[in-house]
């Protein structure tokens, strides 16, 4: 399910990201993307040492994601949680069963205590999405993130090593 990224991901990993619907509350403009961002980002992820990215793939090994612990803090035990996934796949379960592989890996591989997301108050969807995975809700930063010329509140949660949720989705 989760592999290391690829540079042969990139070309499915642009097409998702040019898509509106995917891209609709990220905070980048995935119409000016190129197949060369991609290319570099996958590059860099492979080097970079606060960040864990990994590919979310189907049975034929196909890339249908990305999903990455970033920022991670050893010294605090804390990273955050960011998934982005193709809407091929969206509601097939794909996604969840990401998340419990990333959470585990953050949880017992890095030994991370608190792994925690921000996500977009309009963003039903996704919301629904991380309260199913475990994750509880800790508040809203009222318009705090300018995304495609409006303002938006941003919800944050975690979700702590040992938890009662957390130990449902293991």
């Amino acid at each position: 399910m989760l592999r290391e990224l690829k540079e042969s991901d990139a070309s499915l990993m642009l097409e998702c990201l040019k898509d509106k619907d995917v891209n609709q509350y990220m905070n980048i403009d995935g119409s000016n993307m190129t197949i060369d961002d991609c290319k570099n980002f996958i590059r860099n992820s492979l080097k970079d040492s606060l960040s864990k990215h990994f590919a979310i793939v189907d049975n034929q090994d196909r890339w249908v994601g990305t999903i990455s612990l970033k920022n991670i803090d050893s010294k605090t035990k804390v990273a955050e949680y960011a998934i982005i996934t193709s809407k091929e796949v969206h509601g097939k379960g794909l996604a969840l069963e990401a998340t419990k592989e990333i959470l585990d890996y953050g949880f017992n591989t890095l030994n991370l205590n608190r792994i925690y997301l921000n996500v977009v108050e309009d963003n039903i969807r996704a919301n629904k999405f991380y309260l199913k995975c475990g994750f509880e809700f800790e508040g809203t930063f009222r318009q705090a993130i300018y995304i495609k010329n409006k303002i938006y509140n941003l919800n944050w949660y975690a979700i702590l090593k040992g938890c009662e949720k957390n130990e449902e989705i293991h």
